[in-house]
């Protein structure tokens, strides 16, 4: 080795020698941070890392609970169930070896989302400047956003613990305009506080990705449609067994490399050049969209918390794709295994009328197509679709409002009973010229003009041939019709691209979601 190596080498190590402290204070992970909102009614886990065998005790809202950290410095404890709390309190941590206790600012108790939406900013929101005076006058909602504003495709799961709480890991709202303020969270709690919904809203918020690299990897396992994908990420998880399997023999790559290098070393006759990198542990190759990255980097160190449910709205995702339901099953079913309820509610917002610049070579069915496997997913006990097909999604329109405002009802039905979400097509019978179609509520016309013609619906008999279709609302039922098929065999309802006269809607104004009786 050539002296100006060796000046290099001594120097890197002494670099790090210096560089570690000689004990580690104890830390919490990075979800637990200032003006933080834990989940209510539920267990409250707190986590984080510490000297292995350091005593660890955490105090919050008259509980104290203590443990000790691991091999590992690993440590966790689990908080008694709390109600809603409007007062922001202290969560104070204290280590053995730590020369002051860690105290973690502004805690509220409410409800915490996990929120797979794009960005939106508050200056797009409709009637923004009236709602920032009557905000100013002490009527603003209370929320907090964790931001993860450009997830990144990482190999490895990662958990992020601190003890610098300076951060601004949760921001809370404050009653002035933010450009960079989420504009879509902020027409959610705008709407559960004039609903008298007065409960601290934490939303963590992940910029989408593809769906599949937003999954964990136990989501795959549960769909035989995707079984390809979960024999290719089992050898990633090191505590399965194909992956602990794996990982062994990488290991033992790595041993035998590290063996080679300190022979060469020993040799006195290796130069830079000669020092290969060492052979990698199981995991995905690093190419964009591969499966688990971005869960990897932007879900993963939520888990171990507790959360209310997830909202997703992905407009982009999922146009051509055929195994579209399987992939988002694969994401529910996977938060759920991560987030430990397998009840967790989830609200999927349906596909919206798209710019045309996405149509471009794709079916000619794509977006009904798409919108056939959303409306499936509400199949799942727990999983609601929420229909946007009525709004207009164009570069100019950025206006969150109206899509906002129906996941803020979905939502407000989880936590109260009382909010809505979109009604579904569950059968039909066909009556000699009549098709009488039956949801699962009472119907009526959307923009609420009773006079106005219920639109949208398309008839076909035995040759397949769909023609415009007549319908009245008459009881709990719509009755269908039309003089160019007196024989109806099938009816479809806002089945196509942009269903301009699809007009029905449940009292709330929740837009039924498109079907189809046929299979064509």
């Amino acid at each position: 080795m050539t002296y100006a190596c060796r000046r290099c080498c001594l120097l890197f190590c002494l670099i790090a020698l210096t560089s570690t402290p000689l004990h580690a204070e104890v830390q919490v992970a990075e979800v637990i941070h200032a003006h933080a909102v834990l989940q209510r009614d539920k267990p409250i886990p707190v986590w984080g890392i510490a000297e292995a065998g350091e005593q660890v005790a955490v105090e919050f809202a008259g509980q104290r609970r203590s443990t000790t950290a691991d091999a590992f410095g690993r440590w966790r404890v689990e908080l008694n169930a709390m109600p809603m709390s409007l007062e922001p309190r202290d969560l104070t941590i204290t280590g053995s070896a730590t020369a002051r206790p860690l105290v973690v600012p502004s805690v509220r108790l409410g409800d915490v989302w996990l929120k797979i939406i794009g960005r939106t900013s508050m200056a797009d929101v409709a009637g923004m400047e009236e709602q920032l005076v009557k905000n100013a006058a002490g009527d603003a909602p209370l929320f907090s956003v964790r931001n993860v504003w450009n997830a990144h495709e990482v190999v490895r799961p990662k958990q992020t613990f601190t003890n610098q709480l300076n951060r601004r890991y949760w921001e809370p709202y404050v009653p002035r305009m933010n450009k960079y303020f989420t504009g879509s969270g902020y027409v959610w709690a705008r709407h559960w506080w004039d609903h008298d919904l007065r409960v601290p809203l934490g939303l963590y918020r992940i910029e989408p990705g593809e769906l599949m690299d937003m999954t964990p990897p136990a989501g795959f396992a549960t769909v035989p449609a995707l079984k390809a994908v979960a024999e290719q990420v089992a050898p990633w998880d090191p505590n399965s067994p194909a992956g602990r399997k794996a990982f062994a023999a990488k290991l033992a790559e790595i041993a035998a490399w590290s063996q080679r290098l300190h022979a060469q070393l020993k040799a006195d006759d290796t130069t830079f050049r000669d020092v290969n990198q060492p052979p990698t542990l199981p995991g995905p190759k690093g190419e964009r969209g591969q499966p688990t990255t971005r869960y990897n980097d932007a879900v993963h160190p939520l888990v171990g918390s507790a959360i209310r449910g997830v909202v997703i709205y992905i407009p982009r995702i999922g146009l051509g794709d055929d195994r579209y339901a399987d992939k988002m099953t694969a994401l529910v079913n996977g938060l759920r295994i991560v987030f430990r309820d397998p009840q967790l509610p989830v609200c999927l917002l349906q596909s919206p009328r798209p710019h045309s610049y996405e149509l471009i070579d794709k079916p000619a069915d794509a977006v009904t197509n798409l919108r056939d496997q959303q409306a499936s997913l509400a199949d799942i006990e727990g999983v609601s679709v929420v229909g946007t097909y009525d709004l207009q999604r164009t570069r100019n329109h950025r206006d969150p409002s109206d899509w906002a405002n129906r996941l803020a009802k979905w939502s407000r039905l989880q936590v109260t009973g009382q909010g809505t979400t979109s009604p579904r097509y569950v059968g039909h019978r066909i009556d000699g010229r009549r098709v009488i179609v039956q949801a699962d509520e009472q119907l009526t016309i959307g923009d609420g003009d009773a006079d106005a013609d219920v639109g949208g619906f398309v008839i076909a008999g035995a040759d397949k041939v769909w023609h415009p279709a007549v319908a009245t609302i008459e009881g709990d039922t719509i009755v269908v019709t039309s003089d160019e098929a007196p024989s109806p065999v099938a009816v479809r309802y806002a089945y196509e691209n942009v269903p301009e006269t699809a007009n029905l809607a449940n009292h709330a104004g929740m837009p039924l979601l498109p079907f189809r009786t046929d299979e064509w």
